[in-house]
């Protein structure tokens, strides 16, 4: 029998083939893909971003004072760095702020000029600036900055009544002191801030009397005059002077206004014409709540045009009224109380 020996071998061979190593899978080697993504999901650190803020204007330059006459003409100077605007503001005795315009208005005849950078000139100063200030305001992007106030004086003499004003001006130079009575003066001048004063002629007589009255009131806020002055061969007399309980008041015809107390319910209101050096009673009203017997009053108030003070003694020559009917007298009396424009004194 013939054996067939080459499909044998062929067989061994494939056999063979088949029975090779063990297969090893392949090493993973993270891709450059994935590094890169896990380096870009990483939180990024935030830098803080400085500002620096605009600082308010500083004042390298302030006002100075001035003292001039009536009529006479001076600049106020101010400097800032750091501001985009200036306004010039002006400041009365009592503390008001006006604008150059209000300014020019409450003072008669006074001009300003800003058109200078950093300067205001005043010029036909009148006397009643005297006393006022002015100061300068610089706004920028920063803020605003306002300079000292600079204090201007306008002065001139008032002959024989300077010795007048200078008592006040003394008085009020020491009042903080408690020496302010020794100077003569009004104790009014414990309730306002500056003393100022005005010349009229209460009697037509072509001489000018000396009212001294208060600037900026504290306490009572009434437009009361001080001191009222008049010359006696060439001397100022006083001719009446105001107190806590006796206050006096100009009225709008020349006319003087008082109001006092001695109590509870005694109260009188007078208007008095200066005349002849003094002032003289035209007619009034005071009150009483009992007769000069003790016995009770029928009225409160009664009209006079004698008996100033309410002698009780007197009051059967006087006419009793009802309280509502005395009130429009006093509301009319005191509807006339005026007071011009004062010149600083102190």
């Amino acid at each position: 029998m013939k054996i067939q020996i080459i499909p044998v071998l062929m067989l061994c061979l494939l056999l063979c083939a088949c029975g090779g190593k063990e297969q090893v899978p392949p090493t993973q080697v993270p891709s450059t893909e994935q590094t890169e993504l896990q380096e870009t999901t990483q939180p990024e650190t935030i830098q803080p971003v400085t500002t620096q803020s605009a600082q308010p204007p500083v004042i390298t330059k302030d006002p100075t004072g001035e003292k001039l006459s009536p009529g006479g003409k001076t600049w106020f100077v101010a400097h800032a760095e750091g501001a985009s605007i200036l306004t010039w503001e002006f400041v009365s005795p009592e503390g008001t702020v006006y604008s150059v315009t209000e300014a020019m208005s409450q003072n008669t005849g006074l001009q300003v000029d800003i058109s200078k950078e950093d300067t205001v000139q005043v010029s036909s100063v009148p006397l009643s600036l005297n006393g006022w200030s002015v100061r300068a305001r610089f706004d920028g992007p920063g803020g605003s900055a306002t300079s000292q106030e600079a204090l201007i004086t306008v002065s001139q003499s008032e002959g024989a009544y300077d010795a007048a004003l200078q008592r006040y001006r003394e008085a009020m130079a020491h009042r903080e002191e408690g020496a302010w009575a020794q100077y003569d003066v009004s104790e009014m001048i414990l309730y306002a801030r500056h003393v100022g004063y005005a010349k009229i002629d209460l009697d037509n007589d072509g001489s000018q009397e000396l009212i001294v009255a208060g600037i900026g009131y504290d306490i009572p806020q009434e437009p009361y005059v001080f001191e009222i002055f008049t010359l006696e061969n060439g001397v100022p007399m006083t001719v009446g002077r105001s107190s806590a309980r006796s206050r006096l008041f100009l009225m709008a015809d020349g006319k003087i206004y008082n109001e006092g107390s001695s109590g509870a319910a005694s109260s009188n209101f007078s208007v008095m014409q200066f005349s002849g050096g003094q002032l003289r009673f035209l007619t009034g009203l005071y009150t009483t709540d009992t007769l000069a017997d003790g016995s009770p009053s029928p009225y409160t108030y009664y009209y006079t045009t004698s008996n100033q003070y309410g002698d009780l003694t007197l009051l059967a020559g006087d006419n009793g009224m009802e309280e509502k009917v005395a009130e429009t007298f006093l509301s009319s009396w005191r509807d006339s109380i005026t007071l011009p424009q004062l010149c600083l004194i102190a």
